[in-house]
């Protein structure tokens, strides 16, 4: 063999060698990215949504529309606004069915204010027929979130386990 086949049989194993530890690169790169996406829509997503979802301030139908433009809405819907902001924000992060549920829960509780209008009591608006359909609606589009939530957060969980073990892993046996 001559210097020009070694330096030929060389520089295919190099390129060979090289090729490989792109690919690794990229496919460490893509797990990366899928872990930091996933773990991202857990903590800005569906962990306040699963941890908060029996909260009746934020969940519920209050005995007053949350205005934020009213004088007091500082120290008394501060929480509220503040957390469905955030969840409004970072919607683009869930799975289709999990953004449904949502958004059909936010039209249905938006309906039901619409609906409430010029009533003064929520429950003297809850006894009429138009009342108590809002009502019934927002209650069904409410089951539906929590089972959105239910379903999503430890399907969430599950993927993010098998990332952080799998990269673990690889992380041991390099």
């Amino acid at each position: 063999m001559d210097v020009t086949s070694i330096a030929t049989i060389a520089t295919a194993i190099g390129t060979f060698l090289l090729a490989m530890i792109t690919y690794w690169t990229v496919k460490e790169m893509q797990l990366q990215q899928k872990r930091s996406r996933l773990t991202e829509e857990m903590s800005l997503l569906v962990g306040p949504l699963y941890s908060h979802k029996f909260n009746e301030m934020l969940f519920g139908i209050t005995n007053e529309e949350p205005n934020r433009y009213s004088p007091e809405a500082e120290y008394r819907w501060s929480d509220y606004y503040n957390f469905w902001d955030n969840i409004l924000t970072n919607n683009y992060l869930a799975p289709l069915y999990l953004r449904d549920s949502l958004n059909g829960y936010l039209s249905a509780k938006d309906a039901y204010w619409d609906a409430f209008g010029s009533h003064i009591n929520v429950n003297r608006f809850e006894r009429t027929a138009l009342g108590k359909t809002k009502r019934e609606t927002f209650e069904l589009k409410r089951i539906q979130l929590i089972y959105a939530i239910d379903a999503r957060y430890p399907s969430l969980t599950r993927e993010i386990e098998q990332l952080e073990k799998s990269y673990l892993d690889r992380l041991l046996r390099r």
